[in-house]
């Protein structure tokens, strides 16, 4: 909502905030406080500390002119990305772009171990303890199998009809409230407005706030970025109010977050017990009028396009759309693509991977904004979060094979608790994978997600 000419103004107010808080972060008192809190044995203390550790070392590896120049770079870098994405010329970006990866480089290098890669280093802002390497294999085995659904899906005779008409925005917005609530959402400790693009954000339990965005032409957008937010916003307001305000008081990693978000959204908002739910709900907000029975709901809110939007992806091929920025962006700070180079290579690669040529960069190198705010590392997590989704819910319905019938009614209470009890409430106790390992008994792999797609598409498209 900032007027366009208030970006330099921020920028500064960011950079000294940010320069303050680094000079807080890495107060030279701090060692001598953890060194006193050691002599307690008590073992959420050790567990506390071993995170202040981690934060007070990270802080203190990175001058403070560097934290205020990112922090001002990637203000004016946002402006410029949100600049060259209206005129849809990437060249625009691309000065702010270089500067934004110099920086980043620069910050990878003073934090990283010497057998460290600097992609791994930024990485573990939002995964900690994971590694390229290891994602390289995982999404190396998910990509296989993807394309080749992909490629059943796409040669399919089965014709899914699209929705037809205009609905309110009011209504919607009033759907996406009843959903959400529904789902277990605390409008005490919480709200729904409008944005350009959904997200979750909050101080604590009790103050987590969503947004959505409206179509009035696909109820179905504003509809699932709700589910997919409110899936977010359960996490924050699950988590332990005993370690709030304690360093372990937080989510996990990224990747758990994202798990919680595409859980509610893939596993249960497109599955068919719950299009029984919504179809009453659509009936209810916007009467007949093409809304189709239950059966055809779920093909339409699951239906396959190989398209060039990554938020607008369905759950089949929404992966590809990211491993490739994760190819793309590991090679930036690598220093193995130039950043001049970014879009063609951003249009080789989706040629390769879609077989669909980009027309333009608004639909391509342009079209997401973390880039612009230095978060490389990031976007993994999004399929690390679809992998840990899958497992989890495997684990709860075959443990519980009833929470499928009560999806029908729109009730995920059990789902909802048993998330609270084995992911929740433990906040940063564990590291990401050896929380979802514990909660699943077993170790993860892609197994859960490529069942649950196999078995979903397959049924949709008759293979």
């Amino acid at each position: 909502m900032m007027p366009t000419k208030g970006y330099e103004n921020r920028a500064r107010q960011l950079s000294l905030l940010s320069g303050t808080i680094h000079q807080l972060q890495t107060d030279p008192k701090i060692p001598d406080l953890i060194e006193d809190a050691e002599i307690m044995s008590h073992d959420s203390v050790q567990i506390n500390l071993k995170e202040v550790k981690k934060q007070f070392r990270r802080a203190t590896l990175v001058p403070k002119s560097l934290i205020e120049e990112l922090a001002s770079k990637a203000c004016l870098a946002q402006a410029s990305w949100l600049e060259a994405k209206n005129q849809n010329d990437f060249s625009l970006f691309l000065p702010e772009l270089e500067g934004i990866v110099h920086l980043k480089r620069n910050e990878a290098d003073c934090i990283r171990n010497p057998n460290t890669t600097r992609y791994d280093a930024l990485l573990n802002d939002f995964e900690p303890d994971e590694t390229s390497r290891n994602l390289k294999d995982i999404f190396f085995d998910l990509k296989t199998h993807l394309i080749k659904l992909r490629e059943k899906v796409l040669v399919s005779s089965m014709k899914i009809p699209e929705l037809k008409g205009s609905f309110s925005k009011a209504d919607q917005l009033k759907l996406g409230a009843e959903v959400a609530r529904k789902l277990g959402y605390d409008f005490e400790a919480g709200r729904i407005d409008l944005s350009a693009h959904p997200f979750c954000s909050g101080s604590n339990m009790d103050d987590v706030r969503i947004t959505t965005h409206v179509k009035e032409a696909d109820p179905f957008y504003s509809l699932f970025a709700v589910m997919h937010e409110t899936g977010h916003a359960l996490y924050e307001q699950g988590l332990s109010r005993k370690t709030a305000f304690e360093p372990i008081g937080s989510f996990a990693s990224m990747g758990i977050h994202e798990s919680q978000s595409r859980l509610v959204e893939n596993h249960v908002g497109r599955s068919s017990p719950f299009c029984h739910y919504t179809q009453d709900l659509l009936l209810k907000f916007f009467g007949e009028a093409s809304i189709p029975d239950k059966a055809t709901l779920f093909k339409m809110v699951n239906r396959v396009t190989n398209g060039f939007i990554r938020t607008e992806a369905d759950e089949l091929t929404y992966d590809l759309h990211i491993m490739l920025r994760f190819e793309l962006e590991e090679k930036l700070i690598e220093g193995n693509l130039a950043t001049k180079d970014l879009e063609e290579s951003w249009n080789h690669l989706f040629l390769t991977d879609f077989d669909i040529p980009v027309p333009d960069a608004r639909q391509g190198v342009l079209q997401d904004i973390h880039w612009s705010l230095g978060a490389f590392g990031y976007f993994p997590t999004y399929t690390v979060g679809n992998i840990y989704a899958a497992a989890l819910f495997q684990k709860i319905t075959s443990d519980y094979p009833e929470a499928m019938e009560q999806m029908e009614k729109g009730d995920i209470g059990l789902i909802r608790d048993w998330l609270k009890s084995n992911i929740h409430c433990h906040g940063k106790k564990f590291g990401a994978r050896d929380l979802i390992e514990n909660a699943i008994g077993q170790p993860i792999t892609v197994k859960p997600l490529l069942a649950h797609l196999t078995s979903k598409f397959s049924e949709i498209y008759n293979f």
